[in-house]
């Protein structure tokens, strides 16, 4: 029986972990051994308990690329990335690799470029998912290297959208584009018709989620019955408390609250392809969301959502009162379409095959 390895190097419960299990089991179910490895312990590797699982546990910093630009007081982070870095090329990922003995090697996230080249140098195919937003950076240094580590590593670069593929510009021939999605969209059953909140935000303490314009927006409307999932510290559940603001935490099915909310605020400050968007739309709930690219693959103003100024809580106001003026069945029923039609699980299998073009090319 093959092997295949899935890495996923975060921590927390969210889109990337819960997309990585539904492509586990399919594979398991294909017969394949299939092998999970954590970069970090933490209460996402719960998920995967029907899976043989290991923990790596080591303080590895992974050469990040994301949409926040370190500042010239944080080089020492770059620093400790680079040296990580080397030894995982060197050391930690040899030790798995010779320990698992994988056939296929599937990297959840491209700032696990050090387990491709260290795949490519032990003869392994690797796939590499490009999940996270994507930043050119102050010179374009580390996006250029990064670049160019994938190009000589990997096998195959999957993007969830073209922004993040025109960012990052990676050989033609090795990459392609596959939207996130939404499993099992064929019928209308997550369709909630009972709304109890207002509003749902998904996106915890997170920066790059809008975190900042949320609080701005709590502390304006404290009528509304809004929804909160994710991460969040013990200062901010005391400073929010309040009767009408449900402070859920991580969930491993955000689905279950999302459909019983009206609207999804996903209010990102920079270039997001957000699964929670996609989940809304299966479910019939309206995302108003920032007006940044990425996002706008799948949402189309006032056609399946609503789209405002990033940062600007007057917009995302003025946004909301449209939204109260429109017609809001046609918005749910367009975005129902639209889910149906290109995030559907269909993306799920395309995935699924990449794994298996390269498995069966080390097979031949």
């Amino acid at each position: 029986m093959k092997k295949i390895l899935l890495i996923h190097h975060g921590k927390g419960i969210g889109g990337a972990p819960r997309s990585m299990l539904e492509i586990a089991k399919k594979l398991k179910n294909d017969t394949y051994n299939v092998h999970i490895l954590f970069l970090h312990k933490s209460d996402v590797v719960d998920l995967f308990k029907e899976f043989n699982v290991d923990v790596v546990k080591l303080p590895l910093k992974y050469f990040n690329h994301s949409s926040r630009w370190y500042k010239i007081t944080e080089l020492h982070i770059v620093l400790l990335q680079l040296i990580s870095w080397i030894a995982t090329v060197l050391f930690v990922a040899p030790y798995w690799y010779r320990k698992l003995k994988p056939d296929v090697v599937y990297l959840n996230s491209s700032v696990l470029t050090d387990w491709s080249f260290s795949a490519k140098l032990h003869d392994i195919k690797n796939i590499v998912h490009v999940r996270e937003s994507i930043s050119k950076g102050y010179f374009g240094f580390r996006n250029k290297l990064i670049k160019n580590l994938l190009n000589y590593s990997a096998n195959t670069i999957i993007f969830l959208s073209k922004h993040n593929l025109n960012q990052l510009n990676t050989n033609s021939f090795k990459s392609i584009i596959v939207h996130n999605y939404v499993t099992s969209i064929t019928n209308y059953d997550l369709i909630c018709k009972d709304k109890v909140y207002d509003f749902i935000y998904v996106g915890g303490l997170q920066q790059i989620k809008g975190i900042e314009l949320i609080t701005k927006f709590i502390a304006f409307n404290t009528h509304y019955k809004i929804c909160l999932l994710g991460y969040y510290s013990k200062e901010f559940i005391h400073k929010n408390k309040n009767k009408n603001i449900d402070i859920i935490g991580p969930v491993s099915n955000p689905l279950d609250y999302i459909s019983k909310s009206k609207i999804l605020l996903f209010p990102a400050t920079t270039p997001h392809f957000p699964r929670p968007v996609i989940e809304a739309l299966s479910c019939g709930t309206i995302p108003i969301v920032s007006n940044l690219p990425g996002i706008d693959e799948i949402i189309e103003d006032k056609v399946n959502g609503l789209m405002f100024e990033k940062d600007d809580l007057n917009s995302l106001l003025n946004t909301i009162e449209v939204l109260e003026k429109s017609n809001q069945e046609m918005l749910v029923q367009n975005g129902l379409q639209i889910c149906k039609s290109k995030f559907s699980d269909k993306n799920e299998y395309l995935i699924i095959n990449a794994i298996e073009d390269e498995l069966f090319e080390t097979v031949s």
